[in-house]
């Protein structure tokens, strides 16, 4: 009995082990702040000037940075086998939009000067090898002052720690103002079949090289702390934790208004010591110093800004970030982000200086869950997901413990274990963003609940089901998360949302609610107008919204999120809601005869 009991723990464990590789979290992250932090003044370079200093400020004309993608190092790479085609056609075709896209943001001083590069600078801290470089580039006065040049190359994060990295970046030469005028990225080369073949790769590649972009050409520590608009203080103490908080004009304005706070006194920066990460690594074997703060906004209050560490599905630009770009000097923005970024809109300072939960109460319940069993939404309704709950294998920090369960936490380390939708991204083989409402996978019985993934859906939570549906009869005891199109317009004077369920449409106040539906069971909550008419033109992710040019809408509400969130609904559920912390105990033991069936049919 012992001899095949033992046999019986082994299958099981590594029954569990393939389930965990298969359907486990792959999060990616952006490894910038592991590389080699050379001491800026090391790549200034010299510039011919043909421009008076003394012009006035309304005589400046602004045009698009020309980003150049020096792709020599790539191709080498390819005919040396080192990648293939299929791989080095994503990435150059993803880089190429991604230059693209920021070029249509940001904005540079157009003046006459010249720039030249120089080779030693290039191979030394651009870290190129000989002849992988195009020399056109390196040509006296080769470059003009709009212009910036980008070296990418693959390399092999999964072969060394940290194996989760899948991209980095930094500047390597900047002008005599201090403005990046180069920058390298490094990108995973060991990328699966999988990984290459999905099919919204090039979209999904596009984002991470657009944060690496912004990387080179302003969030870095090393160009924050030596341009004096930027006030950056360290020893800050929010929720009994000392942070590192920036605070400069456009930044703290583009704050204020977004998180209804006219007291706030910056946005942190990531400095969690970066916990996923082993901070012995190194890169291209060279010692790695890290500074006391990342290069990223800290998740806590800015998760779905593409410039946190981590690489959360839902991945949109803020105006926060874009105000960065403004205040170095060097650039003026473009604020094409269709208003995108709903995490924390309008919640005011306590969404900043409060326990995200407090004694398993969730102090913001759009963005913040307290159920496993909880089907979500995204913060800006872009995705389906689920509440991000998790128990770790020890005791939390004292001050990441927001339940009484002192192991219980959000899923998410960096945004300080706060319980956040989770979304699943590895799960699929076919998409990226598998949970997105446009370009996602589906789910069963679409026709029948009405729900639809085009350009113009949203997530939704529903119980909506139709009478005649038996097979559905168990669907209106919960709220699920779907994805329905919806059209935003004034209707006798009132602004609505009007949402389509199959053939059938349901008109929502402006401050949202549960709606019902004839001939269904069950009630969809209705989102409230200003939480996802945000741009002047419809757009549902950034490379759409920067290619209509939508740009925020410039009024300011308080929303209603109640109307957004099932914690408030569940009365309205076709039965009484059990504790979703405890298991149906007749569906725990009949799972578990089936799960020692399956054991025994392998052991024999």
């Amino acid at each position: 009995f012992d001899y095949k009991f033992k046999k019986m723990k082994i299958v099981y464990y590594i029954i569990i082990y393939l389930i965990h590789l298969i359907y486990g979290e792959s999060y990616s992250f952006c490894g910038s702040n592991f590389l080699p932090k050379i001491d800026p003044n090391k790549l200034l370079i010299n510039s011919t000037k043909s421009f008076s200093s003394k012009r006035k400020l309304s005589d400046i004309e602004y045009i698009p940075i020309n980003i150049i993608i020096d792709n020599k190092y790539l191709s080498h790479q390819l005919q040396n086998h080192i990648v293939n085609e299929e791989r080095y056609n994503l990435i150059t075709n993803a880089l190429n939009s991604a230059a693209e896209m920021l070029s249509s943001l940001i904005l540079v001083e157009k003046n006459d000067y010249r720039v030249t590069l120089t080779e030693n600078l290039i191979l030394e801290n651009c870290h190129l090898g000989e002849n992988l470089y195009d020399h056109s580039l390196l040509e006296t006065d080769a470059l003009s002052s709009d212009s910036i040049v980008i070296y990418p190359r693959f390399h092999f994060f999964k072969q060394s720690n940290p194996k989760n990295i899948l991209s980095s970046a930094s500047f390597c030469a900047m002008n005599y103002e201090g403005r990046p005028l180069a920058g390298y990225i490094y990108i995973e080369g060991n990328l699966t079949d999988i990984e290459v073949r999905k099919k919204n790769a090039e979209k999904y590649f596009t984002m991470i090289f657009m944060h690496e972009l912004t990387h080179i050409l302003i969030f870095d520590s090393r160009l924050l702390n030596m341009n004096n608009n930027y006030i950056i203080n360290e020893d800050i103490t929010i929720l009994n934790k000392k942070r590192t908080i920036l605070s400069s004009q456009k930044v703290l304005e583009m704050a204020r208004r977004h998180f209804g706070c006219e007291n706030i006194r910056g946005i942190e920066l990531e400095n969690q010591e970066y916990v996923w990460l082993d901070t012995q690594t190194k890169i291209e074997n060279l010692n790695v110093n890290l500074d006391k703060y990342g290069n990223h906004w800290d998740a806590r209050i800015m998760l779905t800004d593409y410039m946190t560490s981590v690489n959360y599905d839902e991945s949109v630009i803020s105006e926060i970030t874009l105000a960065l770009f403004e205040d170095s000097g060097f650039y003026k923005a473009n604020y094409y982000t269709g208003g995108l970024f709903r995490y924390g809109k309008n919640q005011g300072c306590s969404f900043l200086n409060s326990f995200c939960v407090y004694g398993d109460v969730s102090s913001h319940k759009n963005e913040f869950c307290i159920s496993e069993a909880t089907n979500m939404c995204t913060p800006g309704r872009t995705h389906r997901a689920m509440c991000g709950l998790t128990s770790y294998p020890s005791d939390l920090d004292i001050d990441y413990r927001y339940f009484t369960n002192s192991r219980k936490g959000g899923h998410l380390p960096q945004a300080d274990y706060c319980p956040v939708a989770k979304t699943n991204t590895t799960m699929s083989r076919t998409y990226y963003y598998q949970g997105h409402c446009e370009y996602g996978e589906g789910e069963e019985y679409s026709s029948k609940l009405g729900y639809q993934m085009i350009e113009q859906s949203i997530c939704l939570l529903s119980s909506l089901t139709p009478k005649n549906a038996n097979e559905l009869k168990e669907y209106p005891k919960n709220f699920r998360a779907l994805c329905f199109k919806v059209d935003c317009y004034e209707f006798n004077g009132e602004k609505v949302v009007r949402i389509y369920i199959g053939n059938n449409a349901i008109i929502c106040p402006t401050s949202g609610g549960p709606q019902t539906l004839e001939g269904y069971y069950g009630y969809i909550l209705c989102p409230d107008y200003n939480l996802v008419c945000t741009g002047t033109e419809w757009c549902i992710d950034p490379i759409s919204c920067i290619e209509k040019e939508s740009e925020p809408k410039n009024e300011s509400f308080y929303y209603n999120y109640k109307s957004a969130t099932s914690q408030e609904y569940k009365s309205l559920l076709d039965y009484k809601v059990s504790d979703e912390h405890n298991i149906n105990f007749g569906e725990f033991i009949f799972c578990s005869i089936q799960f020692i069936f399956f054991l025994f049919c392998i052991l024999l």
